[in-house]
């Protein structure tokens, strides 16, 4: 509550002005008097935001104030109309639920006190209005449909819901006309369950031509006193045409599967919806199901076709399993068929016709080249006879496909072996697919038809040719007696062999380790090549690298080269054409080299970065000045900074193949008197006396002058 000083004044007002008037006189001094609404919300929601008050003076002239005080004719709170006079008649004000001071009154019951004296004498009265302020709006705790209990709803249902919802309001609107087009508000019931929950009730019209759909609003509104409104949304269906199951059946000769089984079944439904969202489920029969390995398609109409294969790590039990089909429409109707039944039969009676199944090769590449283009499908018989119908399973165009190889056809006790070459009986072949792991199937029926059994075997059909993806070499070049370190990374797993006699004419074939392969399809090999190699040096010898995948498919790589150089060029002599040492910055001088080499021409560079440090990268380079003869002329900077002493100058000489010889040519004298000649330190200069005598430091002087 608000209570302030200023209040105090209209309570002793009010208490003074029975003594103004006629001393135990007390007279009707208004006709009438109230206050509406009784209850306010003061919150800027410009419903029930203020209250009107209304009296009636009866007499000729009354002094009136009207104030907001507790209950019970306690303290006033709020002076809503100072004492004034008033003349007979009709009088109103309004209160917007604020003190004095602009606050808002907190929420809760108070009075409306009209007080009025006759100013003639008549008497006094006392009019005592109750007033409430509640700015709280109530809240919805929970909606839930109730009926009917199927979930979904049909035209002539009775809906019932339950909705519960704070402060008790007073009143409760539903509104049903989303969901029935022929919508009659007089038709909603709304029962009181408890002070706090409320049950609706309403009937849905049977001449109701609403759309079926789902999620179809059912709006409520819950309203206290104060006008404060609550709202609520419960979604609910409708469902007056749903789908219906027309007809299902197994399209396979024998309702018995083992693992790794493909099952196809078909149903056909019938709704009104344009587009149904269907569904196979088989996880009663495999405890490995996963539904997005399902195959649908359709087949015209709302006919469906489902296939789906038995994971290999099934454990459930022998025994009958059904299939549960659905179709659902984009409301929420539903229908749904379990009435196909299936039998796992992993380890009864139909236990082994054949056995020992293998695919020779394990990959084949039907391609035209003539390599692993057929593969033997091999298998013994356990039977005196049995019926074998051969089969392969594939994906095409994104669904999982079974194809007859070979009819069925009788095979007799023992070894059977068929040759494959990618064709089958329905005029469809492996040159219809992308490469992938294909399933063949021997499908083994015993000659009473009484034991069943599909027995699978991988093949990898597999037509692309191994990519070699990148080499890794020994650098620099090679000599005899040296080890050839390759690692060659391909896309696939694959034999490698590689051929080195272009490098070493005599190779022998236990200087080779390797291939070993790594993670990745990476393949290292390591070959140190003969000492009795009699090849010529030369850059760019290729090692022939052929891979070979499991399919057959080859790729002969010339990506591998490498370097000979057994006889690099020779240094023969060095000598100074001109320039006579010892040698100081700015000296200039001539060097001449001589070299024996096999694969002349040769590039020659000299170093002169130990006698001059401010030697720049090719000037060094020589000129030939006759066969393999080679000289340069260099000035030492006259900014050189390197040391006094016997220098030594490198040549490198770089024949056209990949033979390189880098040695020491000569040595010269440096000698910079500039650089040994002594300086005076100027920070440890001083003097001693007026006549400026100095005494200081001086490295390396021998005297001083």
């Amino acid at each position: 509550m608000i209570r302030r000083p200023w209040g105090l004044v209209p309570l002793l007002l009010l208490q003074a002005l029975p003594f103004l008037a006629t001393p135990g006189l007390a007279a009707p001094v208004f006709d009438a008097a109230s206050v509406d609404p009784a209850v306010i919300s003061p919150n800027g929601d410009f419903v029930q935001d203020f209250a009107t008050i209304e009296y009636t003076v009866a007499v000729d002239t009354a002094q009136v104030v009207v104030a907001l005080t507790t209950p019970g004719g306690g303290s006033t709170l709020v002076t809503l109309q100072p004492l004034a006079n008033r003349g007979a008649g009709i009088h109103t004000l309004v209160f917007d639920g604020r003190d004095g001071g602009g606050n808002l009154v907190p929420d809760g019951d108070y009075e409306i006190r009209i007080f009025g004296v006759g100013t003639q004498g008549e008497g006094q009265e006392t009019r005592t209005l109750p007033l409430g302020i509640d700015t709280v709006a109530p809240e919805f705790l929970s909606v839930d449909l109730v009926q009917p209990v199927v979930g979904y709803i049909q035209n002539g249902n009775r809906v019932v819901i339950d909705a519960c919802v704070t402060d008790n309001p007073d009143v409760f609107i539903v509104d049903f006309s989303a969901l029935d087009t022929e919508y009659n508000p007089g038709g909603v019931t709304v029962t009181p369950l408890d002070p706090t929950c409320n049950r609706i009730s309403y009937t849905v019209s049977l001449t109701n031509d609403r759309i079926d759909g789902d999620n179809i609003p059912v709006q409520l509104q819950a309203r206290d006193l104060g006008g404060n409104r609550a709202t609520a949304t419960l979604g609910v269906c409708l469902l007056n045409q749903p789908p219906v199951v027309v007809s299902s059946e197994l399209d396979s000769d024998f309702p018995v599967f083992q693992n790794g089984d493909i099952i196809v079944a078909r149903a056909t439904f019938s709704s009104p919806a344009l587009v149904l969202q269907v569904s196979a489920d088989f996880s009663a029969l495999d405890s490995g199901f996963d539904p997005s390995n399902v195959f649908i398609r359709n087949l015209g109409g709302q006919s469906y076709e489902f296939t789906y294969r038995i994971t290999d790590l099934n454990f459930r039990a022998d025994g009958d399993y059904p299939i549960v089909l659905r179709a659902r429409d984009p409301g929420c109707g539903e229908a749904v068929d379990s009435s196909l039944e299936v039998t796992l039969d992993n380890q009864g009676e139909f236990a082994a016709l054949v056995e020992n199944l293998e695919a020779v090769p394990p990959a084949f590449s039907p391609n035209g080249d003539g390599v692993q283009e057929t593969v033997a499908i091999r298998f013994n018989v356990l039977e005196d006879t049995v019926r074998v119908t051969l089969k392969v399973r594939w994906t095409f165009n994104g669904s999982l496909q079974e194809v007859q190889v070979e009819p069925e056809r009788l095979y007799f006790r023992g070894p059977a072996e068929y040759v494959w070459d990618g064709t089958t009986s329905q005029n469809v072949s492996v040159d219809d697919v992308v490469d992938q792991d294909l399933e063949f199937v021997v499908n083994a029926l015993s000659t009473d038809v009484n034991q069943r059994r599909n027995v699978p075997v991988t093949i990898r059909l597999d037509r692309k040719k191994p990519s070699l993806l990148s080499v890794e070499a020994t650098d620099g070049p090679l000599a005899n007696f040296d080890v050839l370190d390759l690692v060659l990374r391909y896309d696939e797993r694959v034999g490698v062999q590689a051929d080195f006699t272009g490098l070493d004419d005599a190779y022998d074939p236990g200087n080779l380790t390797g291939p070993s392969e790594g993670t990745g399809f990476a393949y290292s090999l390591s070959y140190t090549i003969s000492p009795a190699n009699t090849r010529p040096d030369s850059s760019g010898i290729v090692i022939p690298v052929l891979a070979t995948d499991l399919a057959g498919n080859s790729t002969l790589s010339q990506q591998v080269r490498v370097c000979l150089s057994n006889n690099p060029p020779r240094l023969l002599s060095a000598r100074l054409l001109s320039g006579t040492p010892p040698f100081r910055n700015g000296s200039r001088f001539t060097v001449e080299t001589a070299w024996e080499s096999s694969r002349s021409p040769l590039t020659v560079a000299y170093d002169f970065s130990l006698l001059d440090s401010g030697f720049e990268p090719g000037e060094g380079d020589a000129r030939e000045a006759g066969p393999d003869t080679f000289v340069v002329t260099y000035t030492i900077s006259g900014t050189n900074s390197q040391s006094n002493g016997l220098i030594p100058i490198e040549v490198s000489a770089l024949d056209r193949g990949c033979g390189v010889t880098t040695t020491e040519a000569l040595r010269v004298e440096l000698l910079n008197q500039d650089l040994d000649r002594p300086t005076l330190d100027p920070v440890a200069a001083v003097t001693r006396d007026p006549k400026l005598r100095l005494t200081g430091t001086a490295p390396r002087a021998v005297k001083a002058e």
